[in-house]
C-alpha cells in the first residue's frame, strides 16, 4: 500500500483527504502542519512515502519553505508534491512549480481532480522506476 502524506492545518481538508485516500486503498500520513512534515520526513520515515500533498497557507510555516526544504535535501528531493491551497493566482501557481512542486490543485477541489493528480504522478513515477530498473 502505499503511503501519501497529507500536510494541512485545516482538519476538514485533513478528515476529507484521509477518507478519499483510504477508498482508493492508499495509507494517509496525516501532518498538521510544516513543521510536523518536515520532522517526519527526517526521521526516515521519507523512504514509505510516495507522493506528499501539501497545504500552501499554513500558520508554522508556508508550504512553500517545505518544499523548498524538501527538494534541497537528498533524501527527499524525489519525493512528488501535490500543492493544495486556495491561492489560484498565477504567482504562487508558478512558485511553486518552480520551486518543485509535480502537481498545483486549488480549493475547493473534487475527488476526481484529486484522484487525476494523484494518478499522473503514480505513472510517473512508476515510468521513472521502470526506466532505471530496465537500464544496466
Amino acid at each position: 500500500m502505499k503511503k501519501v502524506m497529507i500536510v494541512d492545518d485545516d482538519e476538514i481538508i485533513r478528515s476529507l483527504l484521509v477518507s478519499l485516500l483510504q477508498e482508493q486503498r492508499f495509507e494517509p500520513v496525516v501532518c498538521t502542519g510544516g513543521d510536523e512534515a518536515l520532522s517526519t520526513l527526517r526521521s526516515g520515515q521519507h523512504d514509505h512515502i510516495s507522493v506528499v500533498i501539501l497545504d500552501l497557507m499554513m500558520p508554522d510555516i508556508s508550504g512553500l519553505e517545505v518544499l523548498k526544504a524538501m527538494k534541497a535535501d537528498d533524501e527527499t528531493r524525489d519525493i512528488p508534491v501535490v500543492m493544495l491551497t486556495c491561492h489560484d493566482d498565477a504567482e504562487s501557481v508558478m512558485d511553486a512549480y518552480e520551486t518543485g512542486a509535480e502537481y498545483y490543485l486549488t480549493k475547493p477541489f473534487t475527488r476526481t481532480q484529486l484522484l487525476h493528480a494523484l494518478d499522473i504522478i503514480m505513472k510517473q513515477d512508476d515510468e521513472s522506476g521502470q526506466d532505471s530498473s530496465s537500464e544496466g
